[in-house]
């Protein structure tokens, strides 16, 4: 049985900020291991508002 994992902000934010520098969603998802549908998630809220996204 898999469980769901909790990403601290911080490991949130270095990803979205890859993203933004134009790395590929596929590359950065691979990096965290994560899905990139979890990656457009987190940079959809940070561009929503930054200063309180996650």
């Amino acid at each position: 049985m898999k469980f769901r994992r909790k990403f601290s902000r911080d490991v949130k934010l270095a990803a979205v900020q890859q993203l933004e520098a134009g790395s590929s969603a596929a590359e950065v998802a691979r990096a965290f291991e994560i899905n990139p549908n979890v990656l457009h998630r987190w940079r959809k809220e940070f561009r929503h508002g930054p200063g309180n996204a996650f």
